[in-house]
């Protein structure tokens, strides 16, 4: 399974380790699926994850972004014309599309098209236990 993860969840993950965005990045670590990224998107990771707000030891983004580039998969990618009320979140979109993802993890679907692999942290679980049932 190919996916494509917004930073919020992952931010949602380390921070909340009882929720669901934690059990996804359990997942990722367990390479339960393949992580799709570009370079703007592992920017934006480490960028959000350096933030003093999160107070992250420098190790552990180290080793996250580490095991990104090793375990995911860097997609090049294309312009696409999909409307966005926040260009930032285009970057997300434009790898889902153009890496063939199964699903787009973001914490606001709204920030993005209304399209059916566009889905939160819970409905991924939830499409994922049945797909493995």
């Amino acid at each position: 399974m190919r996916i494509v993860i917004d930073c919020n969840v992952f931010v949602h993950g380390f921070t909340n380790p009882d929720c669901v965005s934690a059990e996804i990045l359990k997942m990722l670590l367990n390479s339960d699926f393949l992580l799709l990224y570009d370079s703007k998107i592992l920017d934006e990771y480490k960028s959000l994850l350096k933030q003093n707000r999160f107070n992250f030891s420098k190790d552990l983004i180290s080793s996250f972004i580490e095991f990104i580039e090793n375990m995911g998969e860097c997609i090049s990618t294309k312009p696409v014309s999909a409307e966005f009320k926040d260009e930032e979140n285009k970057k997300f979109y434009e790898v889902s599309i153009c890496g063939k993802a199964d699903y787009l993890l973001t914490m606001n679907k709204k920030h993005f098209p209304d399209e059916k692999f566009i889905v939160t942290p819970s409905e991924f679980i939830k499409y994922y236990i049945r797909s493995n049932i």
